[in-house]
């Protein structure tokens, strides 16, 4: 076994090499969240590997700020093998810290895993995704408003076309030529269809009638002229 970086609770094998060469990307804060930066250290708070910068080997800052040391130990002392989530910070500079603890080698050493992300980061990015999904829910509001808007329309038109024609006969000029549309396969369209049928044997009617008078009216002049 051999020391790395002159820390001497840092123990490793021979493989110790090759176990370390991932540290680096592990550190990478940005695969976590944007603008997270992460630290990974020993128990006695030497820096193993950064995303900040800071020197590796130097003591890590978390462990010189007493408000944030007291998070990697019990209260009486011991160490904690509990992960620690809190905030430090306030305003602007607020940042939410995630402290896990895990044992990497074989004499049972406890080393940390730390992220600090910017609470501004997380409530912009959490401000976006409410906004994407109000804007989303509004577009689909706008769509099935129109959707119900254009298809009561196409309901209603000719119902108000039947109703025009119907309130015409009785009250206006008696048109009985108005037809109405009937190219919609449904019930519309059977009610547009039978409505063209009814006025058309009323338009029959009539004509049989004006007929049948036109008839009368020779029938009558013949016999006026008989008599």
């Amino acid at each position: 076994e051999e020391t790395v970086g002159g820390l001497d609770d840092v123990c490793l094998d021979d493989d110790g090499d090759v176990v370390l060469s991932g540290l680096a990307g592990m550190a990478d804060g940005s695969s976590i969240y944007d603008g997270t930066k992460c630290e990974f250290i020993t128990s006695t708070g030497h820096v193993i590997a950064s995303s900040d910068g800071s020197k590796i080997g130097s003591t890590s800052r978390y462990f010189t700020n007493p408000e944030i040391k007291k998070h990697f130990f019990n209260e009486d002392g011991s160490i904690s093998y509990n992960t620690e989530c809190f905030y430090t910070g306030t305003g602007k500079d607020k940042n939410f810290v995630t402290i896990a603890k895990t044992t990497v080698d074989r004499n049972g050493s406890v080393w940390y895993f730390i992220s600090e992300t910017p609470v501004s980061k997380i409530s912009a990015s959490a401000n976006k995704t409410v906004s994407t999904i109000l804007l989303a829910f509004l577009l689909q509001i706008i769509i099935v408003l129109l959707i119900v808007f254009l298809s009561v329309s196409r309901i209603t038109k000719p119902l108000r076309k039947s109703v025009d024609a119907l309130m015409n006969i009785s009250e206006g000029d008696g048109d009985l030529t108005v037809r109405l549309n009937t190219n919609q396969k449904n019930e519309i369209g059977d009610m547009c269809e039978s409505f063209n049928k009814t006025m058309g044997k009323i338009s029959e009617s009539f004509r049989e009638v004006k007929d049948s008078g036109d008839i009368m009216h020779e029938i009558g002049d013949e016999l006026y002229e008989s008599m």
